[in-house]
């Protein structure tokens, strides 16, 4: 899953937490940067969404951002560093 949220370019929407954060009285590129931003962090979101079933996608529905999710598929299906 990793490999194919790499190839679609969207890893950095797992990795990094912080939002982007639009400036008072952006330019036209600001605004670009920073709707591209948001863009690949629903679209992470909701790849990983999709690349699940239904009993986990009904655990994982509530998460609102891809890190959230992506932490929760690591410790379900990996378990947590408690129990290794």
């Amino acid at each position: 899953m990793e490999a194919h949220l790499r190839g679609l370019l969207l890893w950095d929407a797992i990795e990094s937490v912080v939002g982007a954060e639009i400036p008072e009285n952006p330019t036209l590129d600001q605004l670009e940067v920073y709707e591209e931003h948001v863009s690949r962090k629903y679209r992470a979101l909701i790849t990983l969404h999709a690349a699940v079933d239904e009993t986990i996608f009904s655990r994982s529905i509530a998460c609102k951002i891809a890190k959230e999710v992506w932490d929760n598929l690591k410790t379900e299906l990996q378990g947590s560093e408690k129990n290794k």
